[in-house]
């Protein structure tokens, strides 16, 4: 599998695994269905009831996640443990197990009451007595004056100190709001969508100057020189013909054959990052992969017209800024404000507008041109967050890892089960 910030990577897999705790249950969900799409089943056996049962499990999980519930969430929820049902008696009839007489299974029909009564599922999950435990026990021990004598009375004393000083201080925040006013009825919240993205980069360049030659021979951008002359002709002239624009593309001199680059992008408002790094050598010498992550592309944002729809699959190959002295000169007409931060991206297909029938997974290709990857630069703004790919697998060939595949495979599928704000954007 690709490295991705949000995915682990099981690198002696997950078969030989005896003590599985709850975050590696989590990191197994990432993966777990992307292992079955390809499958082969004994005996030839129709593989679409097992994809759709743990399809359908892992979008009542997802969705029982969600920190705001509605009817049609609900409605979501019942529908898809109603699939998993309809589907998991190819697990019986494969002899994986006997029965699915399992408590927490059997728990999960009740999941819907409870939100109706009890309000979303972060609010009586395991991980809230957990932490409770450690507020209300753990802490109240180690602070505790004496070692050994009257433990319990002096646990008890404190946890009862916090109670009083919490409520004094919810008392005086009372008080010192003004006084509420009537408020007009609002519609209901809905369930969330993907929070918006806000970029965060190194205040200094990783490399401060890179050559063309570079750009071409360590991170694969062999178009680089073109793909930076149709930016700025496509820049300086929006309203071109496409004709207009390979012409005024060609004619543009660029004064300079190296650009400062950086190998990582953040994120302020979610936990991710964007790796764009060349092979390297650590400090004892051993060679460090090269690793090129692929990203979610906002067209609206990306002063592209080439596309359709809203976004697109991309992977990205260099993080650069225009040197500040050229641009006055390379941007005479420029009517907007340049971009600080650019990427040369190499594009994925269109991501289709129905999913697979039975994994309802969005499937992707290189986009190609005479023989080589089609690429554009962009705005760094205009990516939305990293994107994990699985490779279409088939008869893969031997010489695919983890670092090599994106180069190797053609076919990949978008995995929607990397974080949550994946999974409401491709659902």
């Amino acid at each position: 599998l690709p490295p991705n910030h949000h995915i682990r990577t099981f690198s002696n897999g997950i078969s030989t695994m005896s003590h599985v705790s709850g975050q590696e249950c989590k990191d197994m969900c990432w993966i777990l269905l992307r292992l079955i799409v390809d499958l082969p089943l004994p005996s030839g056996q129709v593989t679409s009831h097992i994809i759709r049962s743990v399809h359908t499990l892992l979008d009542f999980l997802y969705l029982t996640q969600l920190p705001s519930q509605t009817t049609n969430t609900v409605a979501q929820l019942d529908s898809s443990l109603a699939w998993f049902h309809d589907n998991k008696a190819v697990f019986v009839n494969l002899g994986i197990c006997e029965h699915f007489n399992i408590p927490k299974l059997h728990s999960l029909m009740h999941s819907s009451l409870s939100i109706a009564l009890f309000g979303t599922m972060d609010n009586y999950n395991t991980e809230q007595t957990e932490w409770l435990h450690i507020d209300f026990t753990k802490d109240a021990y180690h602070i505790r004056k004496t070692i050994k004598q009257d433990k319990y009375p002096q646990m008890t004393a404190w946890l009862e100190c916090h109670e009083k000083l919490q409520q004094h201080t919810a008392f005086i925040k009372f008080r010192q709001q003004p006084e509420a006013k009537q408020q007009r009825s609002q519609p209901p919240i809905g369930p969330p969508g993907p929070v918006p993205c806000s970029v965060k980069m190194m205040q200094n360049p990783s490399a401060n100057a890179v050559s063309f030659d570079d750009l071409s021979r360590k991170h694969g951008a062999v178009d680089f020189q073109d793909v930076l002359g149709d930016f700025i002709a496509q820049t300086n002239h929006p309203k071109a013909s496409a004709a207009a624009l390979r012409t005024l593309a060609a004619d543009t001199l660029i004064p300079f054959r190296c650009v400062p680059v950086f190998y990582r992008i953040k994120y302020t408002s979610i936990i991710d990052a964007i790796h764009v790094q060349p092979e390297q050598r650590d400090t004892h010498g051993h060679p460090i992969p090269s690793r090129f992550d692929t990203v979610i592309v906002n067209l609206s944002m990306a002063i592209i017209e080439v596309m359709c729809g809203e976004t697109m699959v991309a992977q990205v190959r260099i993080v650069f800024q225009i040197p500040e002295r050229s641009i006055p000169v390379l941007f005479l007409t420029l009517t907007m404000v340049l971009p600080t931060h650019l990427t040369y991206v190499e594009w994925f297909s269109p991501i289709p507008a129905t999913p697979d029938a039975n994994h309802s997974l969005y499937r992707v290709s290189r986009l190609t041109g005479n023989g080589r990857h089609d690429a554009s630069i962009i705005p760094v703004d205009s990516i939305f967050s990293s994107v994990c790919l699985f490779p279409q697998f088939g008869q893969q060939s031997r010489e695919w890892n983890t670092f090599s595949v994106l180069e190797l495979c053609q076919s990949f599928y978008i995995n929607p089960f990397s974080d949550r704000d994946m999974y409401l954007l491709l659902s």
